[in-house]
């Protein structure tokens, strides 16, 4: 009966049933079964918005900060639609999801975990890229991994208008003999080849000396 009495008086403060789910380490299901059985709406009971209320939904959404509607939702512990309801009655025009994760990320929130996520490394059309937001040649907070190791293996960033190429051809080899920083002019295949060939030079001269030795 406690977690009963727990539950009702949480929704009646204003909180929505899937915070409170989660407060209390409960089932969304079974809050809302309490709820029904007490008589107590998903929505009935809660008190209705004022003007001030309203006004700080509509600021929090257009501050520099740029918060989500999940989050104004969190923060003000009302639910999504009304959230929503509220910026629509302003005539404010909501973001679009890759707009907010924009934001997000400028600012340091953490985006939300996707069932495919492992930890901010992954491959793009071969190419391994790691989770790094704040790095300067990130895009949608990811930055190719290559240019990661050409960077801490010279010290210094990439410069602007360079590429990093794998030698081998090897997308994925990201081991720094195996990496070459040139500028995107540069970037031929006749360059790469004689690049490649001065490399090859170079083992076989390493395998001679371990051979003599």
């Amino acid at each position: 009966m406690e977690r009963e009495k727990e539950v009702i008086e949480l929704r009646r403060s204003g909180v929505v049933g899937r915070d409170i789910a989660k407060k209390l380490q409960m089932r969304t299901g079974d809050v809302h079964k309490i709820l029904r059985e007490a008589g107590v709406g998903r929505r009935r009971n809660m008190k209705p918005l004022d003007a001030s209320e309203k006004k700080q939904i509509c600021d929090l959404y257009l501050s520099d900060e740029g918060l989500s509607v999940i989050a104004i939702r969190k923060l003000m512990k009302r639910s999504q639609k009304t959230v929503s309801d509220i910026l629509r009655e302003a005539g404010i025009t909501q973001r679009t999801s890759s707009v907010q994760q924009k934001l997000d990320i400028k600012h340091g929130r953490r985006i939300p975990k996707r069932t495919h996520w492992k930890g901010g490394r992954g491959k793009f059309h071969g190419y391994i890229r790691v989770w790094k937001p704040e790095h300067p040649k990130a895009n949608g907070g990811y930055v190719f991994e290559h240019i990661l190791v050409w960077e801490e293996t010279h010290g210094q960033p990439l410069p602007d208008g360079w590429v990093v190429h794998h030698l081998n051809g090897i997308k994925s080899d990201n081991r720094p003999k195996n990496l070459l920083g040139m500028a995107r002019r540069g970037h031929s295949p006749s360059l790469t080849v004689k690049e490649v060939q001065a490399r090859l030079r170079e083992v076989e001269a390493q395998l001679s000396q371990q051979r003599l030795c």
